[in-house]
């Protein structure tokens, strides 16, 4: 399995936030169907990386918007686009990736939506250092400010711990 650093050590810089070891552990990495064939057809483990960074923008989307918002449907498709961006930039075959990042991104667009948690589904931070950073990355990537949702939803994360 490549690691994002493993990546930018061959020349290969994902698009995307840096995802926290902690969210790794409760991520499937990329849902590739078929069982041990998908997996083998898909190269899986190539572009684990990139599985992890679309899985966490999906986990800050579910933090901040409401399903039943406009908002929420842009802001799902640039992170199905960036998984597809960052799926061809793994590849070591232009063509194939090409093929494959076109393929996976119909797959999250038609089945993406229903993994998309709410707020109280969601994994807790194990820190306060963990939700602060939580709270940097949903400011950087998709508010200047937080939504009342997720305001919510770190409060009762911060009163848990």
């Amino acid at each position: 399995m490549k690691t994002r650093k493993e990546l930018a050590r061959l020349g290969i810089e994902l698009l995307g936030p840096i995802v926290p070891d902690w969210f790794k552990f409760q991520s499937d990495g990329g849902s590739v169907p078929g069982g041990r064939v998908g997996r083998w057809l898909f190269k899986e483990t190539q572009w684990r990386a990139a599985a992890f960074i679309h899985d966490f923008r999906y986990y800050l989307i579910a933090l901040l918007l409401r399903s039943d918002l406009p908002a929420w449907v842009g802001v799902r498709m640039e992170a199905d686009f960036e998984l597809q961006k960052n799926r061809k930039l793994c590849a070591k075959n232009r063509f194939i990736g090409w093929a494959y990042s076109r393929i996976i991104f119909r797959g999250v667009r038609i089945s993406g939506a229903n993994s998309i948690r709410l707020p109280a589904e969601l994994v807790v931070p194990p820190t306060l250092k963990a939700i602060e950073e939580i709270e940097r990355l949903c400011l950087e990537y998709y508010y200047a400010r937080l939504t009342d949702q997720a305001k919510e939803q770190v409060r009762k994360w911060k009163e848990s711990l």
